[in-house]
Formats: C-alpha cells, structure tokens, sequence
C-alpha cells in the first residue's frame, strides 16, 4: 500500500514538473512602448475620434463629422407641445416628462408619458385646472426643454 502511495506522490510530482516546463518554455511576448496609449496623444474631441476611425471607408455619411449625434439614432427632443397635445421622439429608456405651472409660477403637476421602442410619438394630455405654462422635456431639463404657454 505504501509502494503505491509512493507511485502516486512520484507521479504527480512528474506531472507538475511537465506542466511547469511547458508552460515556461512557450513564446513570451513583451509589452511594446508604442502600445501604450498617453493621454497627451488622445484626441481632443468625439469628432475626431469618430473622423479618425472611418478615414479608410468609402462611406462618406459615416465621414461626416458635422453630422448631429441625434441624426444617427433616435433623437430624444419634444418636436411640438401644445395646450392638450404633444409630439416627441424618445427611446424607452427615457420619458417625456410635462411639468404645469400656474400664473403665479407655481408647480402645480406633471405628467409621464412613455414609448416602448424609438419612434416619434403622439399624445393628448389632460392640463390640470388653473395650469397656464407647461415645460415638457425628455430624459432631463437639462438635454432642452419646450415651453408653452401663457395663458391662453
């Protein structure tokens, strides 16, 4: 029992020593200096990288830097707001959002609008008693917004 406990112990040692020099004796590539990337080499703007990447393409739509971002996806904008209805395009992940005000300026309440793919979308909405502006936007205030309003 002992001789074979022996064996064993022997030859798993012998394993490891051939897995150990094979996996020594492969190739080792060494990282190049010109591989890395310094931050004083990045270019300056997304146009740039976006020109960079398609210079060797004959599609002169993708070589269009001055080309809106919004353009090449679904754009995320109110198209038309009005006293009960309103146009926007919009993905899900972000709603279109109607912020009421009253004369004084005071928020009075909002509505929730959401689609479930990318498309323009058409609705109607209720305006809560004594609203006189509204502001509707999508995803955040801060991406554009479209009033409408005085009081009519």
């Amino acid at each position: 029992m002992k001789k074979l406990k022996i064996k064993s112990i022997l030859f798993s040692l012998m394993a490891m020593m051939a897995v150990v020099v094979f996996m020594t004796s492969c190739e080792q590539t060494s990282i190049e200096d010109e591989a890395i990337i310094s931050v004083e080499n990045l270019p300056a703007s997304p146009e740039e990288v976006w020109a960079a990447a398609n210079t060797n393409t004959n599609d002169s739509d993708l070589n269009n830097t001055e080309e809106a971002l919004d353009s090449r996806g679904c754009p995320l904008k109110v198209r038309k707001l009005r006293f009960v209805d309103v146009i926007w395009y919009s993905t899900p992940q972000y709603a279109l959002w109607i912020y009421h005000y009253d004369s004084n300026g005071n928020f009075i309440s909002h509505d929730r609008k959401d689609v479930t793919y990318c498309h323009r979308a058409y609705e109607t909405y209720s305006p809560p008693p004594g609203r006189c502006k509204s502001v509707a936007f999508v995803g955040y205030p801060h991406w554009g917004t479209v009033p409408v309003g005085p009081c009519p």
